[in-house]
C-alpha cells in the first residue's frame, strides 16, 4: 500500500479545524512553505504535536477508499479488544459484525453483508445501553426516594 497524504487543498475542502494554525506547523516541521496542492505524508500531519486522536480519526475521511479501509481495520481491532466487555448473549453477534468487516477488507465478504452485520451488532449494542441506562436510572430513583 502506497503511504496516504493529504494536500493543504483537501485539508480545505473538508473544512479541518485550526488549518492554518495547521499549516503552520507543517511548514515550521518541514522547513519549508507549501504549496496548495502539494500531496504531504499523512504520517507528517499526524506526527504534528496539535494532532489528537481525533485529528486522527478526522482524517481519515478525507483519504476515500484508503481512509475507509485504515479505519475499518482499527475498528476492527478496537472492537476485537472490547468485545470480552460485552454482554455474553450479544458476543457472538459482535463477533460476527467484527469478521464481516475484516472478511471485507480481505475482499472475501460483500459491503451489504457487512452492513447487515453491523446492522445486527447495532441493534443488541443499542439493546444493552438502553438496558443498562434503564437499570442505572432505577437505581439512582431508589437512592434518591430512600436514600440507601
Amino acid at each position: 500500500m502506497t503511504e496516504p497524504t493529504l494536500s493543504i487543498t483537501t485539508l480545505r475542502r473538508f473544512d479541518a479545524c485550526d488549518l492554518y494554525k495547521r499549516v503552520d506547523d507543517i511548514t515550521r516541521v518541514m522547513g519549508r512553505v507549501l504549496h496548495e496542492d502539494e500531496e504531504i505524508p499523512l504520517r507528517i500531519w499526524w506526527d504534528l504535536d496539535t494532532t489528537s486522536v481525533a485529528d486522527l480519526w478526522w482524517s481519515l475521511r478525507c483519504l476515500g477508499e484508503p481512509g475507509r479501509r485504515i479505519g475499518a481495520e482499527a475498528a476492527c481491532l478496537a472492537a476485537r479488544r472490547v468485545l470480552p466487555l460485552t454482554r455474553v448473549q450479544d458476543r457472538a453477534m459482535c463477533l460476527a459484525a467484527i469478521e464481516a468487516a475484516e472478511g471485507w477488507l480481505r475482499g472475501d465478504v460483500a459491503p451489504e453483508e457487512c452492513r447487515e452485520a453491523a446492522a445486527a451488532a447495532y441493534a443488541a449494542a443499542d439493546a444493552a445501553a438502553y438496558a443498562a441506562e434503564r437499570e442505572q436510572q432505577r437505581i439512582d430513583l431508589y437512592r434518591i426516594a430512600f436514600g440507601d
